[in-house]
């Protein structure tokens, strides 16, 4: 796992497509945008399907709701 410290308004690119930018830092949450290709899927870490939500950890697992796995997957708005 990489860890990062960025500020506001700087990006993270990851390859040649994918981009994240720290849009607002706040009160301890940091707000992020995520520019990908149309066909590439970005899901919440609680929205990951139920096969991938099994590989996590137990500690990971115990702080989210089990109904949110059933949501679908959170639209990004281009």
């Amino acid at each position: 796992m990489l860890v990062l410290s960025r500020k506001c308004e700087t990006e993270i690119h990851i390859g040649p497509d994918i981009i994240i930018k720290v849009l607002k830092i706040r009160k301890g949450q940091v707000k992020l945008g995520i520019d990908a290709p149309s066909g590439f899927s970005v899901w919440r870490g609680e929205l990951l399907p139920i096969p991938d939500r099994d590989a996590r950890s137990v500690e990971q697992d115990s702080c989210r709701s089990r109904l949110a796995c059933l949501a679908k997957p959170h639209r990004r708005h281009l």
